[in-house]
């Protein structure tokens, strides 16, 4: 139906070549639009497809083809263009082409409306074309121009400033200084070395010079004065001559004068005694010289000390004066550099105004136009539509559909399974399920009330009531052997969950018991479910008995409806009195009077959730079971029944309608809707929602 009533697309095509002119990239700007796309390897067709597309080129096209199409009565398809005509323009490169190949496409309603516009598509582009490179061209022209007045300034003043430094400084002068610097400096750290070694052998010897002796003195003293001749004339001098020592001759003086005493001492020794006046004298002598020798010892070694602190304070002047020369050769190199420095940045800019004034004239002479362009196919029109294409949007619709309907159908499913997941009874509320009631056709049931007594005691129903016999046997064991019976309270959250339905066929298969008497009391006062399933039972019930003093119970009940089982009606007095009638002493006394008659007594009431007739029943009943049916009983309304009946002995609940998917996926029917209020479903007077 889309493809049938939308009018269809009818199109022109081309393919177009472009590409940029190699001359002009010469005096091409880095900030211009080819540029930039050139350094990001897009070439000039995004460039391209950017003024195809642009708005003001499109809205003069379509202006002066509306002006030349509302002359004619219509276009070639029998459609008239203008009333409501849409065009849709696209370009894109030629896959497996050079990056230089556009395929363009115009659809609109009419074939013929389509290529009159791609034809103006193209003369228009050519148009923008020409107006945008002659502007580049001439904004180019003009930066490089300025650029070039720049350069021819900045290279007249580096070359001012290069004639001012050759000016203010001796360049053959300066370089002369520097190399007399250079030798001076490289004598002066000569000098500093040879002091340094001398100041470093002292420094050694020092520690020995308070032990050594005379000679061991003038031996050092004598070494040190040859070695510092020698590093300043640079020849060997004898250490006794021309060195400035007067007490040299005197040491030698000294000791051979104590030589020749100890040897006449000696001599004299052997003729006279040491207490001789001559030996005495001798005596004298010797010490006298030796004395001397000691003197002139300290003397020497205090010139050595001195002579030390005149190295140390020599070296640190000749080093006072290298640095200072230093200081004169760096700051003189300096200059040198910043000189050079003049001369680089000189040529430089005389490289970059040539370069500038080349492109000047190169971009002078290029021509204006920076593409070539040629059109390599059509333009031409194509006969038949391009949309809506049907089987597309046939496959579109049925998988459309499919996709649609499936997710409503996981969205039901899912939903249906967090909306009756029942375990969450089971596990926050510690309520078991007691037994499971699969799901029947109407068909399947019949007209019978009891129909349970029609399917074969071996039957899935029949099993599914003995299962829920067997689980309210099991819980009221703890309360066997009183002597009395037991009540069993069925009630659901809401109506029409089967709570009737099932509490007659409880009651029906715990009558199959042995010597069982079972009872099944109509507790729905509100609405007669019973009452309707026994038409011939008597119209009085238990409403009767608890109104009326000459009305006894046992006058009410219907006996053997069933083998084993009698059923006694809810009455036909007024609902609306029922739960005073319920809070009675005489209630109680009745439920007594039964319980001693009857072993199992099974009582049918109203939903929990909407009346309290149920809270009063239960409190009177041993054992409370909640029926709830899959697909329609949420957790929530179960939850609330529970709460509701808190007083009571809720033993568990019952599930109906389970059907093989629920069972598979651990959900609880179909998903229904819930109960919503409805005040015909008993008697019409009453509204059971503000009860809920």
């Amino acid at each position: 139906a889309f493809c049938h009533y939308v009018p269809p697309l009818y199109r022109a095509q081309c393919r177009f070549e472009i590409f940029q002119n190699v001359m002009l990239k010469i005096g091409e700007s880095p900030s211009t639009p080819a540029a930039s796309d050139s350094r990001r390897g897009r070439g000039p067709l995004s460039r391209h497809m950017l003024l195809l597309k642009s708005k003001n080129l499109n809205d003069e096209i379509a202006a002066k083809l509306k002006r030349k199409w509302q002359i004619g009565s219509g276009g070639s398809n029998g459609v008239r263009p203008f009333s409501g005509l849409k065009v849709k323009l696209t370009a894109r490169p030629v896959k497996g082409a050079p990056d230089a190949m556009l395929d363009i496409q115009v659809d609109s309603f009419d074939a013929q409306y389509s290529l009159e516009y791609l034809e103006e598509l193209l003369a228009g582009h050519r148009r923008l074309r020409l107006a945008e490179s002659t502007q580049i061209h001439e904004d180019t022209i003009q930066n490089l121009r300025k650029e070039k007045d720049k350069l021819a300034a900045d290279l007249a003043q580096v070359q001012a400033d290069i004639i001012a430094f050759e000016t203010k400084h001796n360049l053959d002068f300066g370089q002369r200084k520097k190399e007399s610097d250079t030798e001076h400096l490289a004598d002066i750290l000569q000098k500093h070395r040879e002091l340094s070694t001398q100041h470093a052998i002292l420094e050694s010897q020092f520690p020995f010079f308070k032990k050594a002796d005379a000679a061991t003195l003038r031996d050092i003293l004598d070494l040190t004065i040859f070695s510092a001749g020698n590093s300043q004339n640079g020849a060997k001098r004898n250490p006794a001559k021309g060195v400035g020592w007067s007490e040299i001759p005197a040491w030698r003086a000294n000791e051979a004068a104590i030589i020749r005493i100890e040897a006449e001492y000696r001599y004299m020794r052997r003729i006279c005694q040491p207490a001789h006046p001559k030996m005495l004298v001798l005596k004298e002598k010797i010490d006298k010289a030796k004395r001397e020798l000691d003197i002139s010892a300290e003397l020497t070694r205090k010139r050595l000390l001195a002579r030390r602190e005149a190295l140390r304070m020599q070296k640190g002047a000749l080093l006072k004066a290298a640095q200072k020369i230093e200081t004169n050769l760096v700051l003189a190199a300096a200059d040198r550099a910043f000189y050079e420095n003049l001369k680089v940045k000189a040529e430089h800019l005389k490289g970059l105004h040539d370069t500038v004034f080349s492109r000047i004239i190169d971009s002078s002479t290029a021509n204006r136009d920076k593409y070539f362009s040629r059109l390599v196919e059509g333009p031409y029109k194509l006969g038949a539509p391009v949309w809506p294409v049907k089987w597309k949007f046939v496959m579109l619709g049925i998988f459309g559909a499919a996709g649609v309907g499936a997710g409503l159908i996981l969205l039901l499913f899912f939903r249906r399974v967090r909306l009756y997941a029942f375990e969450e009874i089971e596990l926050s509320l510690n309520i078991p399920c007691l037994a499971g009631v699969p799901k029947f056709r109407s068909r399947q049931i019949g007209h019978s009330p009891l129909f349970i007594n029609e399917q074969p005691k071996s039957s899935f129903i029949s099993e599914a009531y003995r299962t829920l016999r067997l689980a309210v046997e099991q819980r009221l064991a703890a309360n066997a052997g009183q002597g009395t019976g037991q009540t069993i309270l069925l009630s659901s959250p809401g109506p029409g969950e089967g709570k009737t339905f099932s509490s007659l066929n409880l009651a029906n298969v715990f009558a199959w018991g042995c010597a069982r008497k079972v009872l099944l009391i109509d507790g729905d006062f509100r609405r007669a479910g019973l009452r309707k399933a026994f038409p011939d039972a008597p119209a009085k019930g238990l409403l009767d008995c608890l109104t009326k003093d000459e009305v006894n119970w046992a006058d009410c009940i219907a006996g053997n409806i069933a083998p084993g089982l009698d059923y006694l009606p809810g009455g036909n007095s007024d609902g609306e009195q029922a739960p005073e009638l319920l809070q009675s002493d005489q209630f109680r006394e009745i439920m007594q009077q039964l319980k001693e008659h009857y072993q199992i007594i099974i009582i049918d009431s109203a939903p929990a959730n909407y009346v309290v007739d149920t809270i009063l029943l239960s409190n009177q009943a041993d054992a409370t079971v909640l029926v709830a049916k899959s697909g329609k009983t949420s957790p929530e309304t179960m939850r609330h029944a529970i709460s509701r009946l808190a007083s009571a002995n809720v033993i568990g609940f019952m599930l109906n309608g389970i059907t093989s998917a629920s069972r598979k996926y651990s959900a609880y029917g179909p998903s229904g809707r819930g109960y919503h209020a409805n005040k015909s479903y008993y008697y019409p007077n009453y509204d059971y929602s503000s009860h809920y």
